[in-house]
Order: C-alpha cells, then sequence, then structure tokens
C-alpha cells in the first residue's frame, strides 16, 4: 500500500499533519532561536529546494524521460543536478517542508520532514533504483557509485 502512493502525496500527508499538529499543539523554534533568524534559514532552504526543483525538472525535459517515479526512464540523466543528488526532486520536497517548519516557526514540520525523508528513502526509492538498474544496468552501477542517494559521495 505505502509503495503505491505517490511521493507527492507523502508531502500532503506529512504537510498536513504538521499544520493540524502546529495549530493543535505548537512547538515553537523561536524559543531556540530569533524568528528573524529563523524565517532568513526557512527562506534560503525553499530557495535551495525551488532551485533543485526546477534544474530537475528541467533536465527530465532536455532529456524527454517523465519524471513519474512509476513510468519507466527513457533515458538515465546523470549531469547537471543529477551530478550532486540521485534524487534531487525528493530532496527538494523535503527541504520545502523542513523550511516550512523555519519560516512558520513550528518544529513539527522539522519532525514530518524527517518522516517524509523516511518513507521516501524507503517506499519510494528502492522501487526507482531497482528499474533503473534493470533499465541502464551498468550504466546506473557506475552512477550509483559516484552519486549518493541524497547527495554526492565523492568528487
Amino acid at each position: 500500500m505505502l509503495s503505491t502512493l505517490t511521493p507527492s502525496t507523502y508531502f500532503l500527508i506529512t504537510f498536513t499533519i504538521a499544520l493540524f499538529l502546529h495549530f493543535i499543539f505548537p512547538i515553537y523554534l523561536s524559543d531556540l532561536i530569533t524568528v528573524n533568524l529563523l524565517q532568513a534559514i526557512g527562506i534560503i532552504l525553499l530557495l535551495i529546494a525551488l532551485t533543485f526543483n526546477t534544474l530537475a525538472f528541467r533536465a527530465f525535459k532536455a532529456h524527454a524521460t517523465p519524471h513519474d517515479p512509476f513510468s519507466q526512464a527513457s533515458s538515465l540523466i546523470t549531469t547537471g543536478i543529477f551530478k550532486l543528488s540521485r534524487n534531487p526532486v525528493y530532496l527538494a520536497l523535503i527541504l520545502v517542508e523542513f523550511a516550512f517548519g523555519f519560516i512558520v516557526d513550528s518544529g513539527w514540520f522539522i519532525g514530518t520532514s524527517i518522516v517524509l525523508f523516511i518513507l521516501l528513502n524507503h517506499f519510494i526509492i528502492p522501487n526507482e533504483e531497482k528499474m533503473l538498474e534493470e533499465s541502464f544496468e551498468k550504466e546506473y552501477r557506475e552512477y550509483k557509485g559516484r552519486v549518493g542517494r541524497w547527495v554526492r559521495l565523492s568528487s
């Protein structure tokens, strides 16, 4: 069941849970850091996430390959943002939720972004990796050796 949900669905579920919990039982990050610094950090993280997402979707379009995690890829993208992360779109989703916690001063979004990371890491990415390895074999295994699931492993 969990592996049939889309990454966007996971994001919406965890985001909604954080929003609900924030209004029922708020946990304020501003008890630890000033609101201005929190919001500045949040905006920077949000801009990074939007940049990752934009660069990834441009790469999907340039390589004429689908970005749907349940579709078969027509090409393996290993350049651009994909030199830094094998999953920049998922990294962007997590960063958006994490950033929102800083912007709205809520620890719940930090917690649910960790849950989102776990869900994507265990229920979406393994299936994608299996499909990519079946399609691109040695090329994908070499790519996995150079670039980590989330960030680049080596220079």
